[in-house]
């Protein structure tokens, strides 16, 4: 292998390594901001809507925490909690590293994040979601491209309906084309 390749091989976890190394110092940074914006709300010297920033930041960092986690299962736990809020996984530094996961739970789970994400580059991911070779996957990205509301998602969902030989590929793409992105049936030949 050239040095070159080598590189290119360890820039991933490279990557993943300085990623890991700031999330416990700003974890620790919003666990502090957060008791203390509880602290001053207790003794009247702040509002509610500062105590509920800090605890939005406070979360957000330990979603972080958990993405960057060598562990799947708790990459799959802050995808979850970043579903709840809201929230934008496109934002996090390992973003990219579960797009191409080895492990379908998170791939899946990322798909449903990528439903709630306001960033409109998500679009682009779920599409390449529609390729996965579990069904799982594929069908939380026809979910997440449903749930978007996005007119663009009608094509690729259509060409998943057309090229597809699965049934339950062909069911959850229907419904999204009727039930979220208002598409009204033609003759497909």
């Amino acid at each position: 292998m050239s040095p070159l390749q080598e590189n290119s091989t360890n820039a991933p976890i490279s990557a993943a390594r300085r990623i890991a190394d700031t999330v416990p110092v700003r974890l620790a940074s919003a666990r502090q901001s957060a008791a203390q914006a509880r602290a001053r709300y207790d003794a009247g010297l702040t509002g509610i809507v500062d105590v509920v920033a800090a605890e939005r930041v406070l979360a957000d960092a330990e979603a972080d925490a958990a993405l960057a986690s060598d562990r799947w299962q708790e990459r799959v736990a802050g995808l979850k909690a970043i579903r709840e809020r809201n929230g934008d996984v496109t934002a996090s530094p390992a973003y990219a590293r579960m797009l191409a996961s080895p492990y379908p739970q998170e791939r899946y789970w990322l798909a449903r994040a990528l439903g709630v994400s306001p960033n409109p580059a998500a679009f682009i991911d779920l599409v390449g979601l529609l390729d996965d070779p579990q069904i799982n996957v594929r069908t939380m990205a026809l979910e997440a491209l449903a749930q978007r509301r996005n007119p663009r998602a009608v094509d690729p969902i259509l060409k998943l309906l057309k090229t597809s030989d699965d049934w339950y590929d062909q069911l959850y793409a229907y419904q999204a084309l009727r039930t979220h992105l208002r598409w009204d049936q033609t003759r497909l030949h």
